[in-house]
């Protein structure tokens, strides 16, 4: 699933039940530059990936999902990284396929 649009990209995946192996949501953004994510009204957690304009993961972070009372908006929800692309996946399944400095495809993206 691709989020392009500003009201895609503040949704998410906040609301969805579940995110099954196999699949997962790409972020498009208009530049490469700092951007946040966080974890409001998620119910299962995600590997984030930081993907530049050339298609190269720059960081992963495991998000864990918001637990009791938390919102998923609090400090320890935040996750930041450089990119242009941001692509969310089940937790745990980036991380034993990919890291940092690997690079990936993505149809119609990339700018190298």
């Amino acid at each position: 699933v691709h989020a392009e649009t500003k009201s895609e990209k503040e949704s998410g995946l906040g609301g969805v039940s579940e995110l099954e192996d196999g699949t997962g949501m790409l972020f498009i953004h208009d530049e490469m530059r700092t951007f946040t994510y966080g974890m409001p009204r998620m119910e299962f957690g995600v590997d984030i990936l930081f993907i530049d304009d050339a298609c190269e993961i720059q960081s992963i972070h495991e998000a864990e999902k918001p637990t009791g009372n938390e919102t998923g908006i609090e400090p320890h929800h935040q996750y930041p990284g450089v990119g242009k692309y941001v692509l969310e996946v089940p937790k745990g399944s980036a991380s034993v396929q990919v890291e940092p400095g690997d690079s990936v495809r993505i149809d119609g993206g990339c700018d190298a």
